[in-house]
């Protein structure tokens, strides 16, 4: 299990490398549009990360991280002056402040993304879900995305996501359990260390104070 995890770790953090590739070479090459930035922000902050976790010597220093998180920045406050702006531009700017560990900034603007148009409700729930684990939040997003999402592939990935609710919960469960069991043991682990030493001192007490 620890090997397959660490296979996927691995996979995952090829797929990223090779985003960093593909979208530095999409805007050297003239495609400098706003979804680009994110998601070459996006892979090299998760990058980034993945380096700290495993204590390893990162593909590149955080300056870089914050350099292209600027430049996505500067993308998103051109589009929002020009009016250019929708949706997916609040979920990009979320991203930001959540790399920069804003959550209620972050959730402001999902909720902005949602006043534009209700099928952002997907993108807040997922936030909700895996950031702030709000699961009963993340449930209703859902739900209010799934009654305006229109195309079968976004109905199979919402309805995935809505499933993701239950395996997480059973999880939780299964900690809390697991940390209650746990406590339970260290109890009974205690009771029983109280009673030999009160043992112990009884059969002291009966050798040299009853004889």
């Amino acid at each position: 299990m620890a090997d397959e995890v660490a296979d996927y770790r691995q996979e995952v953090i090829r797929q990223y490398r090779d985003e960093v590739k593909k979208y530095s070479q999409d805007i050297r090459m003239g495609d400098a549009s706003t979804h680009n930035y994110d998601m070459l922000f996006n892979a090299y902050w998760h990058l980034y990360e993945f380096s700290i976790k495993d204590d390893v010597k990162p593909d590149f220093d955080k300056e870089t991280v914050d350099k292209v998180c600027n430049q996505l920045l500067a993308k998103i406050k051109k589009d929002i002056t020009d009016g250019k702006a929708d949706g997916f531009t609040y979920c990009y700017l979320a991203d930001i402040y959540t790399y920069r560990e804003n959550k209620e900034k972050a959730l402001e603007c999902f909720d902005k993304a949602v006043s534009i148009d209700e099928s952002f409700n997907w993108h807040r729930g997922e936030y909700k879900n895996y950031v702030l684990n709000d699961r009963e939040g993340a449930l209703e997003d859902y739900n209010k995305a799934l009654a305006v999402a229109k195309d079968q592939d976004t109905i199979d990935l919402i309805n995935d996501s809505i499933k993701s609710i239950d395996l997480i919960r059973k999880t939780d469960e299964i900690l809390a359990e697991t940390d209650k069991t746990l406590r339970n043991m260290k109890i009974k682990s205690l009771l029983i260390f109280g009673a030999l030493i009160l043992y112990i001192l009884f059969k002291i007490y009966v050798i040299f104070f009853t004889n």
